[in-house]
């Protein structure tokens, strides 16, 4: 149901391969990939295979910060993909991440407004038939203030995204199914050296 959906898909190649970016809304939430207010919390959002319409590795993906935050450190993130049939979420239940692909894991550094962009660990090899499913774990176990928010593009009347947060603890229970889905890039290089490790990634507003 993409009737009321405004997407805007821009996809350019450089001598590294192709940037596909989702999404042109310009009103903001704070709630996904990550609500910095709060010590824990995960997120999960779905990107259609017509929104992508491109296979290959996954290398790194991005997300357009409508603030400036101040080198703002979200500490023990991890960030799974997976791919999936479905195209939208019936219910708020938590992902399970054994069965998908831990792509990132460690530290991000959020400076400044603009695409800060997530060099991923592990490329998550893409086949452009499914859908592409992404989860993020927050265990930061602290909060404060200044943390970034993100452009968003309405999905509705589709639920293309959940979140769930907490403190004292990571919450297991259900959470929100929500129509504000973050806008995105995706890095698809043309070629990929298998050679990748790194385990902190730091975030500016450039790309």
């Amino acid at each position: 149901k993409l009737t009321f959906l405004s997407v805007f898909l821009f996809i350019f190649s450089n001598s590294y391969g192709q940037v596909i970016e989702i999404g042109a809304g310009t009103s903001t939430e704070n709630y996904i990939p990550v609500y910095g207010l709060y010590d824990y919390g995960w997120s999960t959002m779905i990107y259609d295979q017509t929104e992508i319409n491109t296979a290959g590795a996954i290398t790194a993906i991005a997300f357009n910060v409508s603030n400036s935050p101040s080198s703002y450190i979200t500490n023990n993130q991890t960030i799974y993909m997976t791919h999936t049939t479905a195209s939208t979420f019936s219910t708020g239940a938590k992902p399970d991440p054994t069965s998908m692909t831990q792509v990132f894991s460690g530290s991000i550094t959020w400076n400044g407004s603009g695409w800060a962009t997530i060099t991923l660990d592990v490329p998550f090899a893409y086949n452009n038939s499914d859908n592409l499913q992404i989860y993020w774990e927050n265990n930061d176990a602290t909060w404060s203030s200044g943390y970034p928010e993100f452009y968003y593009t309405s999905t509705s009347t589709d639920y293309k995204a959940i979140y769930k947060y907490q403190d004292s603890s990571f919450p297991t229970a259900d959470g929100t199914m929500y129509y504000n889905r973050p806008n995105i890039r995706l890095t698809i290089p043309n070629y990929y050296n298998l050679t990748n490790g790194g385990n902190t990634t730091t975030c500016s507003g450039i790309f």
